[in-house]
């Protein structure tokens, strides 16, 4: 099954995460994620409280899903392939999200590179700018950047660090199962 995307092209100004109207925390360690919804629809991930940069006073925090709990240990646990439950880019300019939503292409396991990506999304010289675009990836997992490496096989970043980049990377490929 493929991820659903919603895309709203009509808004210009970037979304913040101070406008979700709900959020949960799934805690799986070493994996920690914090889930921002609107409106029923996943709208960011962040790993790990130390890298949110604002209050999760003003955000309600409720339960998480059971359909994206379930997918989420599915998924840790090694059995899931792709994810289900509805996402939203609300953010990032036509290119970003041109380079978001051909991460989906990229198999369970499997890594591509740079330029490979940059050619799905149909930008196929601008290679250099997609670290720029994963960088600003609002639902990372989900949109697999960390399955993004260099052309010389180097693990290339991450936003979320390269120890979580590995451990994903790892986990994909059999190497790990933290449940």
């Amino acid at each position: 099954m493929k991820t659903k995307v919603q895309i709203y092209k009509d808004i210009d100004k970037p979304y913040t995460v101070k406008k979700a109207d709900c959020c949960c925390l799934l805690n799986y360690p070493p994996i920690r994620l914090y889930v921002f919804f609107l409106n029923g629809a996943i709208v960011r991930i962040i790993f790990d409280e130390k890298e949110t940069k604002f209050s999760l006073n003003n955000i309600p925090e409720k339960t998480p899903p059971p359909l994206l709990k379930h997918e989420m240990e599915q998924y840790l646990g090694g059995v899931l392939v792709s994810f289900t439950y509805p996402t939203r880019f609300l953010e990032g300019t036509g290119f970003q999200r041109d380079i978001w939503e051909a991460l989906i292409k990229i198999p369970l396991g499997k890594t591509r590179t740079y330029g490979w990506l940059a050619k799905q999304a149909g930008h196929p010289k601008a290679a250099r700018a997609v670290g720029n675009a994963l960088g600003k990836n609002p639902i990372p997992l989900i949109f697999p950047c960390h399955r993004i490496i260099l052309s010389s096989g180097g693990m290339g970043g991450y936003s979320s660090g390269a120890h979580i980049k590995s451990f994903l990377l790892e986990l994909e490929k059999g190497g790990k199962s933290i449940l």
